[in-house]
């Protein structure tokens, strides 16, 4: 296991599998991860860790059953609301170009990906890195 020495990432989604995958991914490459599935899980890890985190990935919708839930963008809103100084990412399979317009308008995301069209892991470590910079 890489050492963490490249920062500290929030990554939040509602799948299991993806959460696993990433955090494996990220600590590959030297960074240390905090894992939350819900908003609420998310809130509390802000509200404890949120000085110690550099970025955070989030899935714009945290219900595979609702694709209009939006708990990611309320997350990411949170984020800015309470000026918290981290970069934050979002992450969609189910991305609309009026989400992603919100995102970059209200929100100042760093980024906004569909995750079918990341490159794994090259690309996404690079900007992850260039968001964990911009902090």
């Amino acid at each position: 296991m890489a050492e963490h020495t490249k920062g500290k990432v929030l990554y939040v989604d509602e799948s299991e599998i993806w959460r696993r995958q990433i955090r494996r991914m990220l600590e590959r490459a030297g960074y240390a991860v905090a894992l939350a599935a819900t908003f609420e899980e998310a809130k509390a890890i802000l509200e404890q860790e949120g000085e110690t985190l550099d970025a955070a990935v989030i899935e714009v919708c945290l219900d595979e059953c609702d694709f209009s839930n939006e708990d990611g963008m309320r997350l990411a809103e949170h984020i800015v609301n309470a000026g918290q100084q981290i970069s934050v990412i979002m992450l969609t399979g189910h991305g609309t170009v009026d989400r992603c317009r919100r995102a970059f308008r209200d929100l100042n995301v760093f980024d906004f990906l569909q995750k079918e069209r990341v490159d794994f892991p090259g690309g996404f470590i690079d900007i992850l890195a260039q968001a964990a910079e911009h902090k």
